[in-house]
């Protein structure tokens, strides 16, 4: 009889980000780069949300959807 191979941790090791996409808060706990699409006139567009799940992801977008406002047009980045 062959190996036996455990596709959810197969699954779960192709499915993690890479470094560049996880960055942790205040507390350690990790947050995770999520991609935001919407439609404007015949054009899809991506934002990026960090977040701590999938479920985090969608309560933010929510949140946005009903207290977002652009608040200024961002001129520079500073790498940290």
């Amino acid at each position: 009889m062959g190996d036996v191979i455990n596709l959810a941790e197969i699954r779960e090791r192709n499915m993690m980000p890479d470094p560049d996409c996880v960055t942790e808060d205040a507390q350690g706990i990790p947050l995770f780069c999520f991609a935001i699409d919407y439609w404007h006139g015949e054009s899809c567009f991506t934002l990026t949300l960090w977040a701590y799940s999938w479920e985090d992801a969608e309560a933010r977008l929510k949140a946005i959807r009903s207290t977002g406002a652009v608040v200024g047009k961002i001129v520079s980045v500073t790498p940290l």
